[in-house]
């Protein structure tokens, strides 16, 4: 368990894990805009659940869906680099659980498109590699 005081959060891992591979790239401007949606009522969601670094993630994740969706705009460029939603703030054991139940919800939502299914899956996968 981390050292509380500081800088340090309770629970913390600390894990420096490699870079989540999960790219906007394949999401059509319809799918970019489900996910931005599906993530802001997420965030709130989480928000009335007190968890406000899981609300982070997926505001983080929201975010990422607006900055693509203009790059995308702006004479057809994308985004050069994409956030790392697990690394928006120290994420606790029971954030991370929040976040994966929450993920799954969106991965095993027949009535989203399979490719906002498959990007919420590559979120939870990109998951074990911190912890």
């Amino acid at each position: 368990m981390a050292e509380v005081g500081g800088n340090a959060v309770e629970g913390y891992s600390g894990s420096m894990g490699p870079k989540v591979q999960a790219s906007l790239e394949s999401l059509s401007a319809t799918d970019l805009a489900t996910l931005r949606l599906s993530s802001q009522v997420l965030a709130h969601k989480a928000a009335m659940a007190a968890l406000p670094r899981v609300a982070m993630f997926f505001s983080s994740v929201e975010s990422e869906a607006v900055v693509e969706t203009a790059a995308r705009g702006q004479r057809g460029q994308r985004a050069e680099q994409a956030a790392d939603p697990w690394r928006t703030a120290p994420l606790t054991p029971v954030d991370r659980a929040a976040i994966a139940a929450y993920l799954e919800l969106l991965a095993n939502n027949d009535l989203l498109s399979p490719a906002v299914r498959d990007y919420a899956a590559r979120l939870l996968k990109a998951r074990s590699a911190f912890g």
